[in-house]
This record gives C-alpha cells, structure tokens and sequence, in this order.
C-alpha cells in the first residue's frame, strides 16, 4: 500500500516550501502588512479590468439577494472564487508574488464601501471594514497594502479628504487613481442602498481566494513562471 505523501521527506520538504489554505476576503485583509516582492509587477489594471471584477461580484451577489432576507441569510449565499495569489513572509510584512492586481482593487473597493457604510449611519459595518484597509503593527497605523508611493493617496482617500494627482505621477499611481474613479463614479445603483450591508457581508464571508504561501522570494516567482 503506498504511504501517504506528507509522510515521506520529499512530500514533507514539498510542504514546507509551499503551502496553500482557502481564505476569505476577510481573511485575506486580517492582520496583514502587503508589500510587492520583486517578482510583482507594479498595479497595471485599467478601468475595464476593475469594471470586469466589479460586475463579475454583482452578478454572483444578485443572484442570491432578496429585500426581504434577513443578513443572516447571506451565510447561505453561494461563494464565488476569485482565485489564486501568491505571496512569502519576511518578518511582519507579507510579500505578494502574484494576485497583486485583485488585491489591490479590493482594497480600493473596500474604502469606497467604508464611505458608504457611513453615509448610511452603518458604523458598526464601517469600523469593520477599517480594520481591514489599515492594520496595526508595532503601534502605529499601517495600510493593508503598504506600498510607499501609494501611501499619501490612500491615505486621503480613506479620510475622504480628494486627492489631487500630482504633475509628474507614475503611470502605476495613474492607473490607481483611475481605478479608485471607477468606484466612486460607476459602482453599482443595485449593490447600494439597501442591499449595501448585504453585499459587504457576502464580499467579506462569501467572497475567496487560495493563499499560496512560499518558503521564499525564489520560490514563489517558480510557482507564478511558465
């Protein structure tokens, strides 16, 4: 009979060097400090690939939502998968590989929903949300995704206070910008309202994506090469 493969040292060496676990939106947020490994490229989407995922997590949430459904009806929601990223940790920072693209629209989109949470006196589902875009590491306030040049954007916009582009920006930091416009002027009429709180429950719990953690830098650039 053969063993099973955990138990043998190729199977346990291959363990040790990847590891991949199913996680929720939430999950993926929580308590993480990201920043780009050197195999990652810079934020490359346009407003089509964020309209693209925006429309994708609509059509899967209206599927299931009904005014009359108690938000605890949401558990009961299908999931939708989003896929795979990769990523290794060094210290307290967590390094994406690849997935870097989605991770950063859902970051964006979770300041916009924070926005509108609290414009509908929603607080308690707004700190939520907080805890999620910022993380506390070492007594100070970090963004989730913690990229130098996109720090004095983000942290604008989640103080709500604009943000001018400066001359002379990156075409990274343009594409930023440009995607955070997407939310604030395209997003959805039917995910607003009363089926905010819904659609923020579903994307936190019902919304997944396979974390692939490598033992180092070289090893996540193996599993994202062709």
């Amino acid at each position: 009979m053969w063993g099973n493969d955990h138990d043998s040292p190729g199977g346990a060496l291959l363990e040790n060097l990847i590891q991949s676990k199913a996680m929720t939106i939430e999950e993926v947020f929580t308590g993480h400090r990201y920043q780009l490994d050197t195999y990652q490229r810079d934020f490359t989407w346009g407003r089509t690939d964020v309209r693209r995922l925006v429309e994708d997590l609509r059509k899967k949430f209206v599927e299931n939502w009904q005014l009359e459904h108690d938000r605890e009806h949401v558990a009961r929601y299908q999931p939708y998968f989003m896929g795979p990223y990769v990523y290794h940790v060094d210290a307290s920072v967590t390094y994406l590989v690849d997935g870097q693209q989605r991770i950063t629209t859902l970051h964006l989109m979770l300041v916009y929903l924070r926005e509108l949470l609290r414009a509908q006196d929603l607080d308690h589902d707004a700190a939520r949300l907080a805890g999620l875009i910022e993380t506390r590491k070492f007594g100070k306030s970090v963004h989730t995704l913690d990229i130098p040049e996109r720090r004095q954007f983000l942290d604008e916009v989640f103080k709500d206070n604009g943000y001018a582009l400066p001359e002379g920006a990156s075409g990274a930091l343009r594409r930023l910008w440009d995607a955070s416009r997407v939310f604030r002027e395209e997003f959805p009429d039917d995910l607003r309202g009363d089926a905010l709180p819904y659609f923020v429950d579903w994307l936190l719990d019902g919304v997944c994506m396979v974390g692939i953690r490598a033992a180092t830098s070289e090893q996540g650039g193996k599993c994202t090469s062709r």
